[in-house]
């Protein structure tokens, strides 16, 4: 318990620490910068984010319909998870390729 309340005091202390350097000399129209800052880049990587999400959502489910396992292997070497990765990416690319052939 002794350990945990050190632990504890010791981030809070990084907490003030972090907190002081963020906020001491600093005028009002700098702090109101610098959130308008952060809150731009988080805005543009939660964007690129949720980008990121639908396309992975829309690999699975071509894997899914080409029942592909996305299973993670077990007991592999790098070599055997490029191939199955090369094997995945060829399938979907086909998959493409059909779809624009029936468009």
């Amino acid at each position: 318990m002794i350990k945990d309340n050190a632990e504890r005091y010791l981030d809070s202390l990084a907490e003030a620490a972090f907190f002081n350097s963020v906020m001491v000399k600093r005028f009002h129209q700098q702090l109101k910068d610098d959130a308008d800052f952060t809150i731009a880049a988080y805005t543009h990587d939660l964007t690129a984010h949720s980008i990121a999400d639908k396309q992975l959502d829309y690999l699975e489910e071509i894997g899914a319909e080409q029942s592909l396992s996305l299973e993670d292997p077990v007991n592999t070497d790098m070599e055997d998870v490029k191939n199955h990765l090369n094997e995945y990416l060829d399938s979907i690319l086909e998959e493409g390729k059909k779809m624009i052939i029936a468009a």
